[in-house]
């Protein structure tokens, strides 16, 4: 991002007249001259008197995404609007909270940032959340030292417990259940929860964390599927083995009618699933088939564990039917 700055800054800055206070101010915090900026700021710029169509924002904006925090301390110093939002809506903390600059963040915490949007904010970012995101614990860390709601979701719905979950970051899990998160926000646009975000990318520790919390482990996405679905296709198969272990329903279809044995099975093929269907009591072609007849497999392991959840009931369900016509 930095070397965009330095690159746009250039071409602004060559495009106006010397004495274009705010370009040069911007080209100065693109080239990370200190020196310049405080002589451009002690000239009288204006540091929120930049904005173009082509780099939208203003000059805090961009020390903050380049994580000068001693420019930025310059900046605020002369008046700055630390929370002025850009284009899309991000504030200069938004953009520190989702490059993981906790400098930054501090410092523009410490200037009076607010963590959180405003409560009639629906449609914002949210700092914590890029923060968990990208990954970066310690910003996530700090924010929630200085209060941020551990629940509050962004623009997507995506609550923090989300991406901890996705990051597989169990330690940090613990702490936003602490501080009063729910074990199973919602997202509105796809319905996942954490535990499908976990199916996805985390490990079964995660798993098994969110499930002991409360998770259901059943909960189904916009499109029907369950974190047990999602694993089955894609061939994760310690956390099918979790998921089954936990009792998650191993036949509940998604909307398409896919189960999670024949999204494990149609997924994408293997060599031979010969050892997963030599169990003559398992009707293994009416689960495995799809609504063409193919038999391509996904994982051999993963459909194994399916199969392995679903025979003892089908044995039952197969005795008791052989007996009924005795």
């Amino acid at each position: 991002m930095r070397l965009a700055i330095i690159g746009l800054a250039g071409i602004l800055a060559s495009a106006v007249p010397a004495a274009a206070g705010p370009y040069q101010l911007l080209e100065a915090i693109g080239r990370n001259d200190l020196a310049a900026v405080r002589a451009e700021l002690e000239a009288g710029t204006d540091p929120d008197a930049f904005t173009s169509e082509m780099a939208p924002g203003y000059a805090v904006y961009h020390a903050a995404e380049a994580g000068n925090a001693e420019m930025l301390a310059l900046l605020v110093k002369f008046g700055a609007d630390i929370d002025r939002r850009d284009h899309n809506g991000d504030r200069p903390l938004d953009w520190a909270a989702r490059y993981g600059e906790t400098q930054v963040v501090r410092l523009l915490v410490e200037a009076g940032s607010a963590v959180d949007p405003a409560p009639g904010e629906a449609d914002a970012n949210v700092p914590l959340v890029e923060a968990l995101k990208g990954g970066h614990r310690e910003a996530a860390a700090f924010l929630l030292d200085r209060g941020a709601d551990p629940a509050r979701a962004d623009h997507f719905d995506d609550a923090p417990l989300h991406w901890a979950a996705a990051r597989g970051d169990v330690a940090m899990a613990q702490r936003l259940l602490a501080l009063g998160a729910g074990s199973s926000p919602r997202a509105h646009l796809d319905l996942e929860t954490p535990l499908h975000k976990a199916a996805y990318y985390a490990g079964p520790d995660m798993i098994r964390f969110l499930l002991a919390a409360g998770a259901p482990v059943d909960a189904r996405d916009w499109h029907g599927a369950t974190p047990l679905f999602i694993a089955a296709r894609l061939g994760r198969i310690e956390i099918v083995r979790a998921l089954v272990e936990a009792g998650a329903a191993v036949d509940l279809p998604d909307d398409k009618g896919l189960t999670p044995l024949l999204a494990a099975l149609t997924w994408r093929p293997v060599p031979d699933l010969g050892p997963v269907l030599d169990d003559p009591m398992v009707p293994s072609r009416v689960y495995a088939q799809d609504a063409r007849g193919r038999l391509d497999g996904v994982d051999h392991a993963a459909v194994a564990a399916l199969l392995a959840a679903i025979a003892p009931a089908l044995r039952g369900l197969t005795e008791e039917s052989c007996a009924g016509t005795l």
